[in-house]
């Protein structure tokens, strides 16, 4: 859940550099913001001043749930060892390190 709340500023960061760096003129610089951080920021001000009826709310999270599991099921499906294996076990070593450690950070954090 940390990940996807510095997400949104992230972006934001990473679009100015890049927009600043990309940019010709002296003047302020045009960079993209994706329009799934505007969505995200809606339903955040939508929830926190308790817009929807707790009904909705919840069909709302049981939906995202569902398509949650789609969306990780697709990436999943998308990964290709033989890959992987060809460009060398950095790959899967960096994986695996990540994997440790968020599963490290959980732990601590959670207990």
């Amino acid at each position: 859940m940390i990940r996807i709340l510095f997400l949104g500023p992230l972006l934001l960061i990473l679009s100015m550099f890049y927009g600043y760096k990309n940019s010709r003129s002296n003047s302020i610089p045009y960079f993209n913001v994706p329009n799934f951080i505007f969505g995200f920021i809606f339903f955040a001000i939508v929830q926190n001043f308790n817009l929807l009826s707790p009904n909705i709310t919840l069909l709302i999270k049981n939906i995202s749930q569902y398509l949650l599991i789609i969306a990780m099921a697709s990436i999943g499906l998308k990964v290709s060892f033989s890959l992987m294996l060809k460009f060398g076990s950095k790959v899967i070593l960096v994986a695996l390190l990540s994997f440790v450690l968020q599963i490290i950070l959980v732990i601590q954090f959670v207990t």
